[in-house]
């Protein structure tokens, strides 16, 4: 949502946040005048009524964001959200998209013939999958970061974004790659979209007085370049961090890598306590959903993660409208 056609009642919110000098007087003010609940459960849920969202899941939020205003005092902290970002954020893989591109641009003399770029890709996404498959998660979520190596800080946030850009102009499917080392092709999804539920419910949050924190297996300054598209700082990023040296990214990771537990322990590291608020869509991000006071699972069909989310009174929110099951590529 562009401030251009916020709510009005959005927007006052947001010049109410800045003209107080500081969230928690603002958010104590408005519970001390008895506004925040009649705001966020009101008017508010009026005027931004996070279209997209399951009855249940809207409800879950909304109140959540009442609650949490009617009983802010002066000094409190700010409420926190916490969203994992490939398929909860946004609809596919920024990790995949980056891997793709930095296979067409980053490797060998940019001369290749397509047979060459695709084998690289395929190559690189087998490295992957070997390690993943074989429960070696942490290195799998490692290598995908090192793919970021030698360049700085700032390069690999550009990759980050121009591969986000090429993925959303990109069909979204599945995508055959090329068979490597005599061993039969893999797949793997292909393409990005946002997700305007997830647009609008960042925006919800924020104007809310909520910090919104984006965990992610994947590296840090790629998913940077999505939080960026949701108005989200990369200082409320937290990923797969890599050692830097001599202002170059190197293929060591650091602890913790946020995957499972890891995302809980760089979140309470980072803001002292679990969230308010969690989202995700895989076991991967189960224990940030169960830390969190709240959490909405993004259901994608996996029936033992969706029977294991409900039975912790996690909320389940249903495949966007226009989602489905991904189609192979067009060949």
């Amino acid at each position: 949502m562009t401030p251009s056609n916020r709510p009005p009642i959005v927007a006052g919110l947001e010049r109410g946040i800045r003209v107080a000098r500081g969230d928690s007087l603002f958010l104590a003010t408005m519970a001390a005048f008895g506004l925040a609940a009649v705001l966020l459960t009101g008017p508010l849920a009026l005027a931004h009524p996070l279209e997209g969202w399951s009855p249940e899941a809207r409800e879950l939020i909304q109140g959540l964001v009442a609650r949490k205003a009617a009983q802010a005092t002066a000094g409190s902290p700010r409420p926190v959200a916490a969203i994992d970002c490939d398929n909860t954020l946004i609809d596919g893989d920024i990790s995949f998209a980056t891997l793709v591109l930095h296979a067409e641009t980053r490797s060998g003399t940019g001369r290749e013939d397509a047979g060459t770029v695709e084998n690289r890709v395929a190559t690189a996404y087998r490295t992957y999958d070997d390690l993943w498959e074989s429960g070696r998660n942490v290195e799998a979520c490692g290598y995908l970061a090192g793919l970021l190596e030698g360049m700085t800080p700032a390069e690999a946030s550009a990759l980050g974004r121009d591969a986000l850009a090429k993925a959303e102009a990109m069909p979204r499917c599945v995508r055959t790659l090329a068979a490597v080392a005599g061993r039969l092709p893999l797949e793997m999804e292909q393409g990005i979209r946002l997700r305007k539920p997830m647009l609008a419910l960042v925006d919800y949050l924020k104007a809310a007085g909520w910090e919104v924190f984006v965990v992610s297996a994947s590296a840090e300054p790629v998913v940077a370049a999505v939080a960026a598209r949701h108005g989200i700082d990369a200082d409320h990023v937290l990923g797969v961090r890599t050692v830097v040296q001599n202002g170059r990214l190197t293929g060591t990771w650091l602890s913790p890598v946020t995957w499972r537990q890891g995302k809980v322990d760089a979140l309470r590291a980072r803001i002292g306590r679990g969230p308010s608020l969690a989202l995700g869509d895989a076991w991967t991000d189960f224990e940030m959903l169960v830390d969190a006071e709240a959490a909405v699972l993004i259901g994608r069909g996996k029936a033992d993660l969706l029977a294991a989310a409900r039975a912790r009174g996690i909320v389940v929110q249903p495949r966007f409208e226009g989602e489905q099951v991904l189609p192979p590529c067009p060949q």
